[in-house]
């Protein structure tokens, strides 16, 4: 449930590769899902949100294809990894020289993911993967890229450069429909909870915006929220568990939202996931991950990173880049590290713990990407 951006720029252009990369532009995608008989979902999820790459006891990861650093970029792949028993399935594989696959998302047994469909990575296109049938489909192409995206069985919304206001905007649009725009200021994130829209708009003011539609029949507004920006900071994640409404702000507050106003709960620093369950909320920050009580009472941390040698090594580096993806499924937390350097090689883990803090598994591998 954590979503992290990342961009990779390739600076050099070698006319070999590029005369490579045109002849392998032919090349389309392969869905490898052969070993599909052992996989079944216990719970699935309602709607398709980018970042959203968990579901039951699986995470979505995606991998670079060859030697991970340009321009010995081969592609990438899709894989579906079992957090139980580390098992890989490969859903869908890009050979095409400087493309791949990134920001997955899944709900039931539909994969949503974006591929470049030109060595700039100017155009973009979001496929569609059944998991049961096999089918991929092609759901739309882009000039600009997606920035944040939800998808339900009716409709679809995202937030996307728009040129007439010079800015990010945010769009609604029923399948095979016009879209709509939703917002007026800089749209930053967009979700669909419990079959409500949530858009989260800066205004020219520092003014942060949170605005609630419904689509039965049209797209209505319910009702919005304005907040001090300059306070709280931009709003990063929304979760909703038994009607209540959990926000994070900033990366350092925790509020819930709750007849229309701004409840803080609690106040960290860093804090770069959140996930709820029936009776606590599960966060996360630079040193590990904590439970917190859900009237913000108590947190206690039950995973420290600085006790995992190979995370600690990654973590306190002194120059580079850190990402890191953390998805808390059924019975087990993934924890996606990829290090970064200026120069040098990138070094990547994913991690697999259980909710009482065990290392369950770690596997090493530098051909992670987000």
């Amino acid at each position: 449930k954590g979503t992290v951006k990342t961009e990779h720029i390739i600076t050099k252009k070698v006319d070999q590769n590029i005369i490579i990369a045109l002849t392998f532009n032919a090349i389309k995608y392969m869905v490898l899902l052969d070993e599909k008989k052992d996989i079944s979902f216990d719970v699935t999820n309602k709607t398709l949100k980018m970042g959203t790459i968990n579901q039951d006891d699986y995470v979505l990861i995606c991998e670079y294809n060859g030697i991970s650093s340009a321009p010995f970029i081969f592609g990438g792949k899709l894989v579906l990894y079992s957090l139980e028993d580390g098992k890989r399935y490969v859903l869908a594989d890009d050979k095409r020289i400087f493309y791949g696959i990134s920001m997955p998302c899944i709900a039931g047994d539909m994969v949503y993911y974006f591929t470049r469909e030109d060595a700039g990575g100017a155009r973009m296109a979001l496929y569609s993967l059944n998991l049961l049938s096999k089918e991929k489909r092609l759901v739309s192409q882009y000039n600009d890229m997606y920035d944040d995206i939800a998808i339900n069985e009716k409709y679809i919304i995202y937030t996307q450069y728009d040129y007439d206001i010079e800015e990010e905007a945010a769009f609604f649009q029923y399948h095979d429909g016009e879209r709509i725009k939703l917002t007026t200021g800089y749209a930053l994130c967009v979700n669909i909870i419990d079959d409500e829209i949530y858009c989260y708009e800066l205004l020219e003011d520092e003014t942060g915006r949170l605005t609630v539609f419904s689509a039965e029949k049209e797209v209505e507004k319910k009702y919005q929220i304005d907040f001090d920006v300059k306070y709280y900071g931009d709003l990063v994640q929304l979760e909703k568990q038994n009607g209540r409404l959990f926000a994070l702000l900033g990366n350092e507050y925790i509020a819930e939202i709750k007849n229309q106003k701004i409840d803080i709960i609690y106040e960290g620093k860093n804090i770069n996931s959140m996930s709820l369950s029936d009776h606590q909320i599960l966060f996360s920050d630079d040193s590990g991950i904590y439970t917190l009580s859900l009237d913000g009472v108590k947190a206690k941390q039950f995973i420290s990173f600085d006790e995992n040698e190979e995370l600690k090594a990654l973590l306190h580096k002194n120059t580079g880049d850190i990402d890191m993806i953390i998805s808390y499924c059924e019975h087990y937390i993934a924890v996606q590290t990829i290090y970064i350097p200026e120069r040098g090689m990138r070094d990547a883990y994913i991690t697999t713990f259980d909710y009482d803090g065990k290392l369950v598994r770690q596997e090493h591998n530098r051909k992670l990407r987000f």
